[in-house]
């Protein structure tokens, strides 16, 4: 799911994460998913997480709904 790339000039490893990688997570979870457990499930920092979402969900690809203080996340079209 997630390709580890090599930075030449750095030796250091970086994590690419497709759009697809995102949504497919939304999508597999077997109940809410906020945008933490998204996080963790990809292996990304939080705030990564919470920028490619809230990017996927201005494109219409994916929907959320506040409760409490977490974004709960789902694929738009899909009901809950």
């Amino acid at each position: 799911m997630v390709m580890a790339n090599r930075d030449r000039d750095s030796g250091r490893y970086t994590s690419s994460y497709s759009d697809s990688d995102f949504i497919e997570v939304v999508a597999d979870a077997p109940g809410p998913i906020g945008t933490g457990s998204v996080a963790d499930t990809l292996g990304c920092d939080r705030r990564t997480a919470y920028n490619r979402l809230t990017a996927l969900r201005d494109a219409g690809e994916l929907v959320a709904r506040k409760e409490g203080n977490v974004l709960i996340w789902s694929v738009a079209g899909e009901s809950e």
